[in-house]
């Protein structure tokens, strides 16, 4: 999955984690990984958007990579000290 981390970087010799939160499962992908133009935070609001093809597993033993739902699309993320959570898809 794409995996978002919060962390506390006032002792930048020793950052805390704050929070994490993952969205879709194996195979699930951002093209901002390899180019990091392609999201944007706004700061005002608190809000990452985040271009990603979210990939949602079966999870079926017998086949692990079998695929039940695909997102692709922008996931908006509320990014905020008490935590992360996904606010909308388009």
């Amino acid at each position: 999955g794409i995996k978002v981390d919060l962390y506390d970087v006032a002792d930048v010799s020793n950052p805390k984690q704050l929070a994490t939160k993952t969205f879709g499962n194996y195979g699930s992908t951002s093209d901002a990984l390899n180019n990091p133009r392609l999201f944007v935070w706004n700061k005002a609001r608190g809000l990452l958007f985040l271009p990603v093809t979210l990939m949602y597993s079966t999870n079926n033993v017998d086949d692990p990579y079998a695929v039940s739902d695909v997102f692709q699309g922008a996931l908006t993320i509320s990014i905020s000290p008490t935590g992360i959570e996904e606010k909308s898809r388009i």
